[in-house]
């Protein structure tokens, strides 16, 4: 199994980690998770967007603002005055096909976060599922101080000939540095999110304070 760099192994993430359904990563464990997010089916409809899923504001390690479209109404919390220190901006994306080969179909799809200068810690996973507890493919783990990552696959085969698919990244920001700013996560131009899409504050003794956003494609 894969295992975490030292570096992660030290994390307790107070909030919940990665778990697609059926599956354990080996880094959700490592990263000290008592429970993970299960995987669910797309909901009807889909996010606004253009608009932020979240904006998370702290100040002096503790959190002032936490808004968004993914930010589940009865936890959101109206923001304060500036914090001041670095703010992180975050987008995200998915890109996916199918084509039927024979009686079978292969699936090309990729969940992915792109983040401006300079760069937060983030880490990840991508699923492609039929349902919430019928996995057919797990992208690479993405994990590091860096701008951009992806998970995915090029050419995933499904033994079936025209399965209804859906993508779930699950991706992680962290401050790297300070304990006082704003980190911000928004869909990707002319990107839509599926309204299962869910992001949430997360905490960790090595990074004070982070996002976690648990995304979902339309079926397609």
């Amino acid at each position: 199994m894969r295992r975490f760099t030292s570096k992660l192994t030290i994390l307790t993430i107070f909030a919940t980690t990665a778990l697609a359904a059926g599956a354990a990563p080996s880094w959700a464990a490592d990263a000290g998770a008592a429970s993970a997010p299960r995987a669910t089916a797309p909901a009807p409809g889909d996010l606004p967007s253009g608009q932020a899923l979240i904006v998370l504001q702290f100040k002096n390690g503790q959190v002032t603002g936490d808004t968004g479209t993914a930010v589940p109404s009865s936890e959101r919390k109206a923001p304060g005055s500036s914090p001041g220190g670095t703010s992180y901006r975050c987008a995200v994306n998915f890109t996916n096909s199918k084509k039927r080969v024979g009686s079978r179909t292969q699936a090309k799809w990729f969940g992915g976060i792109g983040c401006n200068t300079p760069a937060p810690f983030i880490f990840g996973e991508a699923y492609l599922l039929e349902t919430a507890t019928k996995l057919d493919g797990t992208g690479p783990h993405y994990q590091g101080t860096m701008r951009s990552a992806s998970s995915g696959n090029n050419g995933t085969t499904i033994n079936a000939r025209n399965p209804s698919l859906y993508i779930r990244h699950l991706t992680n920001v962290y401050y790297p540095s300070g304990n006082s700013g704003t980190i911000s996560v928004f869909p990707a131009a002319g990107q839509k999110l599926n309204k299962a899409s869910k992001c949430v504050p997360v905490r960790s003794p090595a990074y004070v304070v982070g996002v976690q956003c648990d995304l979902y494609t339309d079926r397609f």
